[in-house]
């Protein structure tokens, strides 16, 4: 793994699985997606539902916690928007997602 400030991350390409946060404390498994201007990207949110909306997201956790229904994962890119010039990037890398993979498979 590797710890990136902002400027470096934004140098890298698209499909760079991160978490992000503060120096030693990060939350979140994304994908980047491209570099957009003025010190932004898109990402993918690997935490997340599908839904239309917050309100549809919010509705549909509800049922999954009371109901026990199951709901996609989301699979679209949105601007991360946060600007942070301070934030900084837990990058993984080919090792790493290695290693995931076997986990996720039932392995290591």
């Amino acid at each position: 793994m590797r710890l990136l400030n902002r400027k470096d991350f934004l140098k890298l390409p698209a499909g760079t699985v991160y978490c992000s946060g503060e120096p030693y404390a990060f939350t979140g498994l994304h994908v980047k997606g491209e570099t957009l201007p003025y010190n932004d990207f898109v990402c993918l949110d690997l935490q997340r539902i599908d839904a239309h909306d917050s309100g549809e997201e919010i509705d549909r956790l509800e049922d999954m916690r009371y109901t026990g229904v199951s709901f996609p994962m989301n699979t679209n890119y949105g601007r991360d928007g946060g600007f942070d010039d301070k934030e900084v990037f837990l990058v993984y890398e080919r090792g790493d997602l290695e290693f995931m993979a076997g986990v996720m498979k039932g392995g290591a």
